[in-house]
């Protein structure tokens, strides 16, 4: 029994799973009544890089498979386009933008990129 590997295994689904909704809640709420600069251009970019980089390589960790990461890459890609059209359909004051899914998309790049930097070289024990 390895109950260290699963409480490893187990840490990583939550994380995961606590940051795939912290991106929808963030996402969808209304920061016009928050005096942050995150909605200036730059920064929101900045923002969406990082939520769809950690999100890629905290469920590429917990899944650990080359090819559970391929498909962990896709549903980043889906996720985000996802919460775009949200954004457009389900919200008032916020609304889908291509340069946010294209943010999205590099972000989930790098975190495919480190990776395979990182953890690519071993074998899947998954």
């Amino acid at each position: 029994m390895h109950t260290g590997n699963s409480l490893a295994r187990n840490i990583w689904l939550v994380a995961a799973v606590l940051w795939t909704v912290l991106i929808a809640v963030l996402s969808l709420v209304n920061f016009d009544a928050i005096p942050v600069p995150i909605k200036s251009g730059r920064v929101d970019k900045i923002v969406h890089v990082i939520f769809h980089f950690v999100f890629t390589l905290l469920w590429s960790r917990y899944l650990t498979s080359r090819t559970f990461a391929w498909r962990v890459f896709a549903s980043s890609a889906g996720y985000g386009i996802l919460l775009e059209l949200a954004q457009e359909f389900f919200t008032v004051n916020r609304h889908a933008d291509i340069m946010d899914v294209l943010a999205n998309l590099g972000g989930a790049a790098a975190g495919m990129l480190i990776y395979f930097f990182l953890f690519g070289k071993r074998k899947s024990t998954a």
